[in-house]
């Protein structure tokens, strides 16, 4: 009696199947695996099976590949998304970026991203200079894309400097008193376990104090927007911004 095996989806590729489509070898898809850049396979027996995601991710490291993109900057392109609403300091020390290799992941001109760096939207993570976290790509890629609705550079290089300076010194004042009054008292009571435990009481209050900034500052430009807009508005933005925020109003209140 002949084992009889489920027939595979039309969407489904044997590895030869995805390499001819691809027009990448076996032995560099199977590279693509080791070091994560390309998702393995399913498998139906002893039969490896790849489906169009892995063709179109595929088809993708090939298109950067051919610009000129190392594999690091390739890998951090594609997998952008993944930590982008994760409040954890470790994603302003995770990643090694080159600013040529940011620039790669942005599409942010280097030009831009001199300027961004002068003016501290942008802060290398090393003394030297020369290299940029994961929190780097997000901001380039919002910096981006508030030049693209038309807001002057230079204006948004000094809006940025302006808040550089005062985040810096408000940071540097967080991180004495969270030293002071939570990590020395720690230390003093909690012997063998005590490194741990900072660590850990350090995460949770990261999380809640980049919390409450971005509130805090979500509330602030909401406020100084619609100040501004009862000013100069017309009629008709008015009754739009009010509408929105009714409907907004009725539906939190039926969830």
């Amino acid at each position: 009696m002949s084992l009889q095996l489920e027939p595979r989806s039309v969407s489904q590729l044997e590895p030869s199947e995805l390499a001819e489509e691809s027009a990448v070898p076996i032995e560099t898809i199977r590279y693509y695996q080791s070091i994560g850049l390309l998702p393995p396979p399913t498998r139906s027996g002893r039969k490896a099976l790849y489906s169009r995601a892995h063709l179109e991710r595929l088809t993708k490291i090939k298109e950067l590949r051919s610009k000129g993109w190392s594999l690091k900057a390739i890998s951090a392109f594609l997998e952008d998304d993944r930590h982008k609403d994760q409040k954890s300091y470790s994603r302003a020390l995770r990643g090694n970026y080159s600013l040529l290799e940011l620039s790669q992941i942005t599409a942010v001109p280097t030009e831009i991203l001199d300027a961004l760096v002068q003016d501290g939207v942008l802060k290398p993570k090393d003394v030297d200079g020369k290299t940029f976290s994961e929190i780097d790509v997000a901001l380039a890629k919002n910096s981006l894309s508030l030049l693209s609705f038309g807001l002057p550079l230079t204006e948004v290089l000094r809006l940025a400097k302006s808040y550089h300076s005062a985040v810096e010194e408000l940071a540097e004042a967080a991180a004495e008193l969270f030293a002071k009054e939570i990590r020395e008292p720690i230390l003093s009571k909690n012997g063998a376990d005590a490194a741990g435990r900072v660590v850990e009481t350090y995460e949770a209050v990261f999380s809640n104090a980049v919390e409450l900034v971005t509130l805090h500052f979500e509330k602030e430009l909401a406020l100084a927007s619609f100040r501004l807009l009862e000013r100069i508005g017309t009629d008709a933005e008015l009754t739009i911004v009010k509408e929105r925020i009714e409907r907004e109003d009725e539906v939190g209140a039926n969830e």
